[in-house]
């Protein structure tokens, strides 16, 4: 069996975290779970990714732990 992955979508609500969104639903990219990382004003709002939804969060220290693979469309300030 494929492994899956655990993805993190950072700036998953604006333009670019909508052209990945759109990417990962298009793809067979093999996904156990996604976690989407928006403002706090898009806290709560559903992504459906691979007809599944998940709730973005904001960012948080321990946010990325257990995660494969993250997407960053942030500032050169927030990634670092």
């Amino acid at each position: 069996e494929m492994k899956k992955y655990k993805i993190a979508i950072i700036g998953a609500t604006g333009a670019v975290g909508r052209a990945m969104t759109d990417i990962l639903n298009h793809r067979p990219f093999p996904i156990e779970s996604v976690v989407p990382f928006a403002s706090e004003r898009s806290r709560g709002k559903k992504i459906k990714i691979q007809n599944h939804e998940y709730e973005c969060e904001t960012l948080r220290p321990g946010c990325f732990d257990g995660v494969d693979f993250a997407f960053f469309d942030v500032s050169d300030e927030l990634s670092k």
